[in-house]
């Protein structure tokens, strides 16, 4: 027998991509955070009008200050997708992703006693038309849907909580920097 290696075999596309990015809040430290992300995507064209994809990413978002500790978090999501040529210079997408949110500290709204964990879904479509080699215009709707396991903190537990969150009135308001750098493979 014969061994032949087909364009198809291999992935039409393969990425792997590094993120970190810091936010340093001018008015509310509490806003003050660093992420990390990592994420991993690959493409297959299955003929010349079709093409699948799909991806795995991780992300860790850390609050410098204790009072921003709800938002502190770790992500794993999970994307696919299709794309098809309906004519030249048409095509239609469609995809679907869904993320596990582990937030990292003790949710205030449970006064500390529990973890939140959220799983986000979402769907997208997509139609992109080009209408030149520099002009090109698309259409998209996406939809997400977030679940958590925390149920919604009774009328006392709300007034609990108001009196001890208030105890330091938060600055809201104000600009922010972001850095980020990027490595794309």
């Amino acid at each position: 027998g014969e061994f032949a290696v087909a364009p198809e075999t291999f992935p039409t596309s393969l990425s792997m991509r590094y993120s970190f990015s810091t936010t340093d809040s001018f008015r509310n430290p509490a806003s003050n955070a660093s992420q990390h992300g990592v994420s991993f995507s690959v493409s297959q064209r299955l003929s010349l009008k079709d093409t699948i994809g799909g991806g795995y990413s991780f992300s860790s978002y850390v609050n410098e200050d204790p009072f921003g500790s709800n938002y502190a978090n770790r992500t794993n999501s999970l994307s696919v997708n299709y794309n098809r040529m309906l004519m030249p210079g048409l095509s239609a997408s469609m995809g679907y992703n869904i993320a596990l949110i582990a937030y990292t500290n003790p949710d205030s709204t449970t006064l500390f006693q529990a973890f939140r964990r959220n799983v986000s879904q979402g769907i997208n479509l997509g139609l992109s038309y080009t209408l030149s080699e520099k002009v090109s215009m698309s259409l998209g709707y996406n939809h997400a849907e977030v679940d958590t396991n925390l149920r919604v903190p009774t009328y006392e537990e709300q007034q609990e909580l108001a009196d001890i969150l208030a105890a330091p009135i938060p600055m809201v308001g104000g600009g922010y920097s972001k850095n980020t750098f990027n490595i794309v493979v």
